[in-house]
């Protein structure tokens, strides 16, 4: 699945984009860990898998609308 890229300034567009994104990720990450048998791989793709289901959560809730709790920081992206 390739990134689109989306000219919208809506930010809900682009939060969807990446969620759908983070949940293949995850879900790859979830069948990867029966395919290897070294425990230390297991563990790496369990731990990614985690976090990657924390980070789709996070742009799910953004884009209904819970964007209050993302705020600018000092450590903000700026392009």
């Amino acid at each position: 699945m390739e990134i689109q890229n989306i000219s919208s300034k809506d930010p809900i567009a682009h939060t969807q984009n990446i969620a759908m994104h983070l949940h293949a990720l995850k879900d790859h990450c979830e069948e990867d860990i029966s395919k290897v048998e070294d425990p230390s791989a297991k563990a790496l793709f369990q731990r990614a898998a985690q976090v990657l289901g924390t980070l789709e959560k996070d742009f799910q809730e953004f884009k209904r609308g819970s964007s209050d709790d993302f705020g600018e920081d000092e450590n903000s992206y700026e392009e």
